[in-house]
């Protein structure tokens, strides 16, 4: 384990020696690795495909899209919470010499509920087209970058939230299976209320 973490830090070093070189770049990552932006964004992907369908099964397939990725959402970053029930890791300034271009957060370094968070919400949607897929990792990457290169988060703390997001699939699809009938009268009541 030591070999890791030494590793780990490593690679933190290398991506966060850059911060504090040139006020443009700090000022485009720290908004990059805010709490914001990129789940703004996200939110307006999720809200295009979600009124975006030319015909009733597209808009269907669409809408159950977006449900199922906010059901992943959900899964991934309840796995975070559980785990920092019984692990915590200290955040990089907390315990070294930072280029910290941003806020303290207090939570637990590892794994990386903001990871956690983007990857499950864009695992879903990796299949729908080229285009978006090629956005949404993008988006995913960016957002992951930033968080190490404003000192926040080593490396492995956004792997570790990658693979939550990653082990959330098959539950979310057990869940998505058992309440199908559910959404399908949820969403029904939905676009009574907003026609889409």
């Amino acid at each position: 384990m030591g070999r890791f973490q030494a590793l780990d830090y490593w690679v933190f070093q290398a991506i966060n020696s850059f911060a504090n070189k040139s006020n443009e770049i700090d000022f485009v990552l720290a908004i990059t690795a805010s709490d914001f932006l990129l789940p703004v964004g996200f939110g307006l992907i999720l809200l295009h495909r979600w009124f975006s369908a030319r015909t009733c099964e597209q808009r269907n397939r669409n809408q159950k899209l977006v449900v199922l990725s906010i059901i992943n959402m959900t899964v991934a970053t309840s796995f975070v919470y559980i785990l920092n029930q019984w692990f915590f890791r200290e955040r990089p300034f907390s315990t070294h010499e930072v280029n910290l271009i941003f806020y303290q957060p207090t939570d637990s370094s590892m794994p990386s509920n903001y990871a956690a968070g983007i990857m499950g919400l864009a695992l879903p949607l990796l299949r729908v087209s080229l285009k978006q897929t090629i956005l949404l990792i993008l988006m995913v990457l960016a957002g992951s970058f930033s968080r190490i290169f404003v000192g926040i988060h080593y490396p492995a703390d956004v792997l570790g939230g990658f693979i939550l997001a990653t082990l959330a699939i098959p539950i979310t699809l057990t869940i998505n299976r058992y309440t199908s009938s559910i959404q399908d009268h949820a969403l029904r009541i939905a676009r009574r209320l907003i026609p889409t």
